[in-house]
């Protein structure tokens, strides 16, 4: 049986802590320092993924959520950034894999059905959106 780091818990839980305050600077120097020592951590991943993405940093975005979404692949979450960041990228294919995924882990993710609803619509599939 392993157990998990307890550094890892405890920037976990400050991290989510301070994402709940309005704490966003706090927020990513933690998930940092996790990411510092646990480099696949989804949730470290993520957090990482979506800062990246809101800085424009796209390529990171893309990095971070491709590693988080094979790290958990039952989580819709990261499937659904990972889609956000796709479609900003402009990866329409990645894009509606990346809602497939996210229904396969939750199959009532009515964010991934209208998300892929859009992707039909783009690609010109009216009748499947």
């Amino acid at each position: 049986m392993t157990t998990e780091d307890p550094r890892v818990t405890d920037l976990t839980q400050r991290a989510f802590n301070a994402m709940a305050s309005g704490r966003g600077d706090e927020a990513a120097v933690l998930w940092s320092q996790l990411y510092q020592i646990a480099p696949n951590n989804p949730q470290a991943l993520l957090h990482l993924g979506q800062m990246a993405l809101r800085g424009g940093e796209d390529a990171a975005a893309l990095n971070f959520l491709r590693r988080a979404s094979s790290a958990a692949p039952q989580d819709a979450i990261i499937h659904l950034n990972l889609a956000f960041a796709l479609r900003k990228t402009g990866d329409l294919a990645g894009e509606g894999e990346a809602y497939d995924r996210a229904l396969v882990a939750d199959p009532y993710c009515y964010p991934a059905f209208l998300g892929k609803g859009e992707v039909y619509e783009k690609m010109g599939k009216r009748r499947m959106a």
